[in-house]
């Protein structure tokens, strides 16, 4: 092997070890992000993993702050589900400000916090993330000395069967509050509330968006000891909260429901009544969402423009009052018109029931504006929707019906630019020639 041999030999050798050199963090860096990945990922279910249940053992009361007192081990942390199981013969003491996933109360159950008022917030999404049982008492702040606020944040969900004693005893301090942000469900015996010698104020606010479940009969009241709520303080039920009357007993809306209502307003009492205790307006967006049950609305009720009936089943008394143009909504089954459609001022009918129900007009009605039956069966059964004024669009759409009897004309211009029958038995109308029509009257001949 000549001298220029041996330098391209040694050159090759050079440039082999150079890539083996560069091979070999190459194969590394592809191990390194894979052994990251994988770090990452362990590392995040722990950070996600579900949050620890943590169940109080004792029966006579002691620190929250003790580890031994719960099972598993360990004080609960933030974000973890907290059960009451047992009734305690003493206060539960040291109860820190603290974000928890849930609170179970199946036993009755002092909490102790701190004179500033210590706040427990439940987050959780689960229905009943809050929940206390049936005959049984959760007290929050149970000593002067151990004050407690509470929050139902956005979204979570709470329900109680029981009662909840905010703040009992005289004392100083407050005012102290138990405040609704998400959903709370109050069975026809849950009771928020303050013991007769309490002299603390504690506040209950419902804020806007919130919705509150109401099974008192006598519904929530403004003071008082009447109804679902009767703490000392003030009672806020915001005007565009949301308001469900759901009882298992005749129910009456009581003085907190608020005017100028800008939610919902449900009333679902299979078999019962729920009356309208005092006048109320509902505004510009607002809606009464009548689901099951009789909402006896007198001439208390007032319907704001721009303002919405929707029946899904259940039935209404009395008429809507106000000059106000509101419109009226029918979904779901079959069912039959009542007084919902009886005010001087309705405006749009829509019939947009499940395909195969049929609404039947139970009386004459008189709207400012449009008719459309988007799905289901209309059935004038011998009544008039006559407009207040010529005009508005009729609509029939595919696959909906119309049902009048013989001889039938409606729409304008004797039927040729809306809807006709000229057969002697009662049958479906069909709009002449389009979907659409305007018109000034259906009426059933």
């Amino acid at each position: 092997m000549n001298t220029e041999q041996t330098v391209n030999m040694k050159k090759k050798q050079t440039v082999m070890k150079t890539k083996q050199a560069l091979a070999q963090p190459q194969r590394v860096s592809l191990q390194l992000p894979l052994l990251i990945l994988l770090t990452v990922a362990l590392l995040g279910g722990a950070l996600t993993a579900s949050a620890a249940t943590k169940t109080w053992v004792p029966t006579a009361g002691g620190s929250w702050a003790t580890a031994g007192n719960w099972s598993p081990d360990g004080a609960p942390a933030a974000g973890d589900d907290v059960v009451i199981s047992s009734d305690q013969s003493a206060s539960i003491t040291a109860v820190p400000t603290i974000s928890l996933n849930s609170l179970t109360v199946n036993g009755n159950c002092p909490l102790a916090g701190a004179t500033s008022g210590n706040r427990i917030t439940i987050t959780g999404t689960a229905a009943s993330s809050f929940f206390v049982a049936a005959a049984r008492t959760l007290t929050l702040g149970a000593t002067p000395g151990a004050r407690m606020n509470f929050t139902l944040a956005v979204s979570a969900q709470g329900t109680v069967n029981g009662t909840v004693i905010m703040n009992p005893s005289a004392g100083a301090g407050g005012p102290y509050d138990f405040t609704v942000n998400g959903t709370l469900v109050m069975a026809p015996a849950g009771l928020i509330t303050v013991t007769p010698t309490d002299t603390v104020p504690t506040a209950f606010h419902l804020n806007s968006g919130a919705a509150l479940y109401i099974g008192s009969t006598a519904g929530i009241t403004a003071s008082g000891s009447a109804g679902n709520i009767q703490v000392n303080g003030t009672r806020t039920f915001n005007t565009g909260a949301n308001y469900v009357y759901d009882g298992t007993a005749n129910q009456s809306t009581g003085t907190g429901l608020p005017t100028g209502l800008t939610g919902v307003l449900t009333i679902n009492n299979p078999g019962n009544t729920v009356t309208l205790s005092a006048a109320r307006t509902i505004a510009s967006g607002g809606t009464v969402n009548i689901v099951a049950g009789t909402f006896a609305a007198g001439t208390r009720l007032t319907m704001a423009t721009t303002s919405s009936i929707t029946r899904s089943g259940g039935t209404m008394t009395g008429t809507p009052q106000g000059t106000g143009v509101y419109n009226v909504t029918y979904t779901g089954n079959s069912m039959t018109t009542s007084t919902e459609l009886s005010g001087s001022d309705l405006d749009n009918v829509t019939v947009n029931l499940t395909a195969g129900q049929t609404l039947t007009m139970g009386a004459n009605a008189g709207p400012d504006g449009n008719l459309s039956v988007s799905s289901g069966t209309l059935d004038l059964l011998g009544f008039t929707i006559d407009r207040s004024a010529s005009g508005g669009i009729f609509t029939l759409a595919d696959g909906a019906t119309l049902l009048g009897s013989a001889g039938q004309s409606v729409g304008e211009n004797g039927g040729k630019e809306g809807v006709s029958s000229s057969t002697a038995e009662r049958r479906e109308l069909r709009l002449a020639n389009r979907r659409s029509a305007r018109f000034s009257s259906l009426a059933d001949a």
